[in-house]
């Protein structure tokens, strides 16, 4: 497996260009921008953790997206499956990988990913992702801030790790509340406001974790949570028993 395809940069960047306020928090007027640092700062802490495994590790990524993390860690993984549910990032992820072995993006709901819901989407290592745990990793990088039930997804990547698996979950922190509030605004979310609770509200939906408390509200008291980006970003982990209990 390769690294990054600079076409998935250069379509990332069209994206931010077309809007001003966008492009300041990618690139920052004299240097790297807020979102720039938070994602930098997140992969580092990421690939922190895949470095400890000491192994090139099966992952699937919740939320694949357009594969971005999945394509930059290309390097550390044996195998990399990425489901989403909307087709057309999925489409772009499926286009730079061509020709890269190793990879696969699904489309599949967060909270029910052994299910199938295009005919032609079929895993190629079996006739649909597996019932019985089989990926070292399962990782969530901050889209579970937008699933619909974040306890379910949580509970639906424990099933797809082997016993001693890591699941893994980013989320934006409160420092981060600031310029994101403005980021839902300039992509049109509508008005988005900072609840009490710890969450972001955007177009009346829950659009982003904010504290370790709804953290640990939402996952339980298995889980552990660290910071990065200078305390702007929740890295949530949780380690599955080495055998199974019982």
């Amino acid at each position: 497996m390769t690294q990054i395809n600079k076409t998935l940069i250069n379509q990332s960047k069209k994206r931010y260009l077309e809007n001003d306020f966008l492009w300041r928090l990618l690139q920052g007027a004299n240097g790297p921008g807020p979102m720039r640092d938070w994602r930098v700062a997140e992969l580092q802490a990421v690939t922190n953790l895949i470095v400890a495994m000491k192994k090139k590790v099966r992952v699937i990524d919740f939320g694949c997206g357009d594969g971005r993390h999945l394509i930059e860690l290309g390097s550390m993984f044996d195998l990399a499956v990425g489901i989403d549910l909307d087709p057309e990032p999925l489409r772009i992820a499926r286009e730079n990988v061509v020709g890269q072995s190793g990879f696969q993006f699904l489309r599949r709901n967060m909270e029910c990913p052994e299910r199938v819901l295009d005919s032609d989407d079929k895993f190629d290592i079996a006739s649909e992702l597996p019932s019985v745990p089989k990926f070292d990793l399962a990782m969530c990088l901050w889209s579970s801030a937008f699933a619909a039930e974040p306890t379910t997804v949580f509970q639906a990547m424990k099933r797809q790790v082997v016993p001693g698996g890591l699941v893994l979950l980013t989320a934006y922190g409160e420092k981060s509340v600031p310029w994101r509030l403005g980021f839902y605004e300039a992509i049109g979310e509508g008005k988005s406001v900072a609840t009490p609770d710890g969450i972001l509200m955007a177009s009346g939906s829950v659009s982003a974790i904010c504290t370790p408390e709804l953290a640990s509200k939402l996952f339980g008291e298995e889980i552990e949570i660290d910071f990065f980006a200078n305390g702007e970003g929740l890295l949530i982990t949780h380690r599955l028993p080495t055998q199974e209990s019982g």
